[in-house]
């Protein structure tokens, strides 16, 4: 039983998190041509097929795969539960499982850019070679860290910013651990 819950939140969270991903390159306004979009396109082509009945769009941000992601983040922890045989716990809180299922989502989100940072910081360093990866991870992640950037001077070809971006992306982890720490370690 715990294989099953494991593969269900791993796939969860990366359904979750391409979700995410997707909406967060409409909004950046990232070239649809490129492989790493295509991939993600054909990830969650069911779902863009699926949201033409209820197409919820503000400018080029498509409001309705962000909402699809927030509803499957919001079924997650009830689903974990009904897995592990606690039933009862359901029905008692229902107004608390709306509150985990916006930390699920936002723990999603930060984890996303944490990684797409950590990939940032790499390629950043032969971004020649891998010019079309590169573009849209610097789309992804500048504006989140063009503030540092003002603030740091640029030594050589290193760049300091986004090694700063992620240390402040682990302590908000941290501090999301402290505050809600049987959630935010199990979901």
């Amino acid at each position: 039983m715990f294989i099953i819950i494991f593969l269900f939140k791993v796939l969860t969270n990366f359904y979750i998190s391409i979700l995410i991903l997707y909406s967060w390159m409409q909004k950046v306004r990232c070239n649809f041509y490129n492989p790493l979009i295509q991939y993600t396109i054909k990830i969650i082509k069911k779902f863009i097929k699926f949201k033409k009945f209820y197409n919820w769009k503000s400018g080029n941000f498509d409001i309705s795969i962000l909402f699809i992601a927030l509803l499957i983040s919001l079924i997650k922890f009830p689903i974990i539960l009904i897995l592990e045989k606690k039933i009862d716990i359901i029905f008692y809180k229902p107004f608390l499982f709306i509150i985990i299922g916006f930390i699920v989502f936002i723990k999603n989100f930060g984890t996303l850019i944490f990684w797409i940072s950590i990939l940032y910081s790499i390629f950043s360093i032969n971004s020649y070679m891998h010019k079309n990866i590169y573009i849209i991870l610097y789309q992804l992640i500048d504006p989140f860290i063009y503030p540092i950037k003002k603030f740091l001077l640029k030594i050589g070809l290193f760049d300091c910013s986004s090694f700063i971006f992620i240390t402040i992306l682990q302590l908000l982890n941290y501090l999301g651990e402290k505050l809600f720490s049987n959630i935010w370690i199990n979901v």
